[in-house]
């Protein structure tokens, strides 16, 4: 019997995109549409980076790109995962600059370790043309978002460091909100409480986030796109944090009474220090029935069409057919106390004046001849996007019925009520809702592919064929300031461990108990980095060591401290060890301990 996935097969099969290869003669532009629903495929490229959960699942992410409209996506492979691993398909939660933060999760079934079963694992995708890195983001107990929407505001003065923020009402109060923030500098969590402002505007009973923008250099936005923006300053040392509420136009009149699918007719962005607002609403127009369908005006009514017709007695609602959208833009300062209505734009009034799209489909053309073209009346419209640098362009979905599964995306000019652009995306969308958004990750990204392998400065040693029971491995190249005590934490996410010791040369022996562990270790940690340098590894022998291996509870005295878990900052890892470790650590219960207050630089990435 054929497995049911919880989710679309499409996703199991990412479109077609250009050679990355050839992409690499032309510049490509600063921002992309993100189709925020990822893949699982295995499509490796320039863009992946490699990286491993807590318990050693391998993840592997790749960005695929395209100029807007067309839309870029993300493909993740978890090597040795079924497609009924997953409970859905990974998503991107938010990105900013050169960092993107996606979460995978995983079902609760037998290929899937217990540590992450039906649980959401979080991850932070830093891009860079040589060497982007992938690294685990770890959401401590009790906090879990499941769904909620992170801000995500790079720092100022660069240097990589992030704060992602996650603000949740505290209800039933009024105007009060838990502020969860991540700080990349210290690799910890903290959670604060957020008040609104004295006098603020709202009274309201429920802030739900669609998303988040950045106000200004150090200001969140969290935009209810049917209420209005809650800003934040999230840098802000405050015990007691103070909120600032920004409303939103009223809805047009066709829409009132919509309390659903915001994301489908509106949107927000911030440009240079201007917020804009756009909202589209589909036009309707009532249709009357045919004559000859109206039994009550025949003299002579036959029980076969009274039968047709018993569910519609009654029913004196008239039917509608789409006639056509019109899309509204505002914009106001952060500082200001008003919004300014800016353009308005009706699909009647939208011209296809570049020669490229003047052979438009027929079901999007008017059929309008001659140098100008029109756009058809019959289209609906959905998910209006803001260009991340033109605040005239908008991006739409259009189809030609409510729950059509192809879907294209047009560009409109607001200002010049033109069609500047237009892409056919796949068969995978999700109706109304917004699946892509505007991300600036590609100006910091080449797709074309490179030689990943790190070169091993060593000759490697195989005795699997001589000696097939070794279960030693040798590291190479790491800096030397990496100490025993580090370097065991690590090696020990992978299996448990008979022993350890640092040789000359900035190399060291490990050990395992297992063999299977020790060709694991090999396979993933292989060309990471361990301090500031990657590393290459390479068979040992356990019985050529010139040192004895050193027992683990002589590196676990060395260490203080009973914290669990290690956290990230900089590329860091702070680690510490329990005084007391078990003997019979195994990768399926992994204890990701490190020592002391030192710092060993672990970039798990490629």
């Amino acid at each position: 019997m054929e497995n049911i996935l919880p989710f679309h097969a499409a996703s199991l099969h990412p479109p077609a995109m250009p050679d990355p290869e050839a992409t690499t003669s032309r510049r490509r532009a600063d921002w992309v549409l993100l189709d925020s629903v990822a893949y699982i495929a295995d499509r490796p490229n320039g863009t992946t980076a490699q990286g491993f959960t807590d318990a050693g699942q391998a993840v592997q992410v790749s960005f695929w790109l395209a100029d807007p409209p067309a839309l870029s996506h993300l493909c993740v492979h978890c090597p040795g995962l079924k497609e009924s691993d997953f409970a859905e398909v990974p998503t991107i939660v938010c990105s900013e600059k050169d960092i993107a933060i996606f979460k995978i999760h995983f079902s609760d079934g037998p290929n899937i370790n217990v540590v992450h079963r039906g649980k959401h694992l979080y991850f932070v995708y830093k891009a860079h043309h040589e060497d982007p890195l992938l690294d685990p983001l770890r959401v401590p107990s009790p906090l879990c978002f499941g769904n909620d929407v992170f801000g995500l505001l790079p720092s100022i003065y660069g240097e990589g460091a992030f704060h992602i923020a996650v603000l949740r009402q505290r209800l039933p109060a009024k105007g009060e909100y838990d502020l969860h923030t991540f700080s990349s500098k210290t690799s910890t969590w903290s959670t604060r409480l957020a008040q609104l402002a004295p006098g603020a505007n709202g009274e309201f009973l429920c802030h739900k986030a669609h998303k988040v923008i950045i106000v200004d250099g150090n200001t969140l936005g969290f935009v209810d796109l049917w209420d209005g923006i809650i800003c934040c300053r999230v840098d802000d040392e405050s015990p007691v944090l103070t909120l600032h509420h920004i409303w939103l136009p009223l809805p047009m009149h066709i829409n009132r009474g919509m309390f659903n699918c915001a994301s489908g007719i509106r949107d927000v962005i911030c440009i240079n220090g201007v917020i804009k607002f756009v909202e589209i609403a589909n036009r309707t127009r009532p249709v009357l029935c045919e004559q000859s369908n109206d039994l009550s005006q025949n003299s002579i009514q036959h029980d076969s069409d009274l039968a047709k017709l018993a569910n519609n007695v009654g029913d004196t609602k008239d039917a509608y057919a789409y006639d056509g959208w019109v899309a509204i833009t505002w914009n106001r300062r952060a500082g200001s106390d008003h919004w300014i209505r800016d353009c308005e734009v009706d699909v009647n009034d939208v011209t296809v004046s570049d020669q490229r799209h003047l052979a438009l489909p027929p079901h999007l053309s008017s059929g309008h001849s001659g140098k100008l073209a029109g756009l058809s009346k019959n289209l609906i419209v959905s998910a209006p996007t803001f260009d991340l640098q033109d605040g005239d362009i908008v991006y739409l979905m259009c189809r030609l019925e409510t729950m059509d599964e192809t879907a294209c995306v047009l560009a409109i000019n607001t200002r010049e009520k033109t069609v500047e652009d237009l892409s056919f995306p796949t068969e995978r969308n999700l109706y109304f809702h917004r699946t892509y958004c505007p991300y600036a990750l590609s100006k910091h990204m080449n797709m074309a592919p490179r030689n990943r392998k790190v070169p091993c400065r060593f000759k490697e040693r195989d005795y699997a064929k001589t000696v097939p029971n070794d279960t030693t491995i040798l590291v190479h190249g790491f800096d030397n300031f990496v100490n025993e005590a580090q370097l065991m934490n690590v090696f020990k996410l992978f299996g448990e461990l008979s022993g350890l010791n640092i040789l000359t040369n900035q190399q060291a022996s490990v050990q395992y108990v297992d063999r299977s562990c020790a060709v694991k270790a090999m396979n993933i940690m292989n060309g990471y980095k361990l301090g500031g340098k990657k590393v290459a590894i390479s068979w040992g022998s356990n019985t050529r060591d010139k040192q004895p291996l050193q027992p683990l509870q002589a590196h676990a005295n060395q260490c203080n401290g009973d914290a669990d878990g290690y956290s990230q900052s900089h590329g860091y890892y702070h680690m510490q060890l329990k005084p007391t470790m078990p003997s019979n650590s195994s990768s399926s219960s992994v204890h990701q301990n490190v020592c002391g207050n030192k710092r060993m630089k672990l970039n798990v990435g490629t």
